[in-house]
């Protein structure tokens, strides 16, 4: 008799969590093919076509440009002792993947989609001078934006991936001079693995 009242939570929750017909309709078009916004995300990310760890390239020789913008939203805290500093700050990266572009007319004329940033490359920008080695602590991703390069001709998209972030970085503070003082603090910001240019 014990295992009844199991049986029933376990039937409870195959119930609650498989999804129904309704739910599989929602998706499709009347034609009952899938929504063209569902469409794009499938193609763009299916793992045949697409491998994340591999840098999205047709011509592996050429070089892959990185666009790099920070915005600093506040200064958090400044600690003189250790010489270090919190920077709240809003991160924009840019970039071109070659193997991203789509058609729009085959997709609904969509130009633009956004779509897991785990589920493309990222390149590996590193703060060089981050107090804090682990970026998961202080690097909070979000979803990237994906613009065909279709109707300028070329293959591939453009892609912006933007995050907010919490940086603690080092800087050699000279408070002689407080309340007058000047600090310049170097933010150092380059790619882990590749080369620089």
């Amino acid at each position: 008799l014990s295992s009844r009242p199991d049986m029933l939570l376990l039937s409870l929750l195959c119930t609650i969590f498989v999804p129904s017909d309704a739910d599989r309709a929602a998706l499709l078009t009347t034609e009952g093919e899938f929504l063209p916004h569902i469409r794009l995300a499938k193609h763009l990310t299916d793992a045949r076509r697409y491998d994340r760890r591999v840098r999205p390239v047709f011509n592996h020789s050429l070089p892959t440009t990185v666009t790099f913008t920070m915005s600093l939203y506040q200064i958090l805290s400044i600690n003189e002792r250790h010489q270090n500093v919190d920077l709240n700050v809003w991160v924009i990266q840019k970039w071109r993947d070659d193997l991203l572009g789509w058609n729009p007319l085959e997709y609904g004329n969509i130009n633009r989609t956004i779509i897991p940033y785990h589920k493309i490359w990222l390149p590996d920008t590193f703060l060089y001078n981050s107090v804090i080695l682990k970026q998961e602590e202080t690097e909070r991703y979000m979803d990237v934006t994906v613009s065909t390069n279709y109707w300028e001709g070329q293959r591939g998209a453009e892609v912006q991936f933007m995050y907010p972030a919490v940086y603690r970085i080092s800087c050699q503070l000279d408070i002689r001079f407080f309340p007058y003082d000047q600090q310049n603090c170097t933010v150092t910001i380059s790619s882990w693995t590749s080369s620089k240019v």
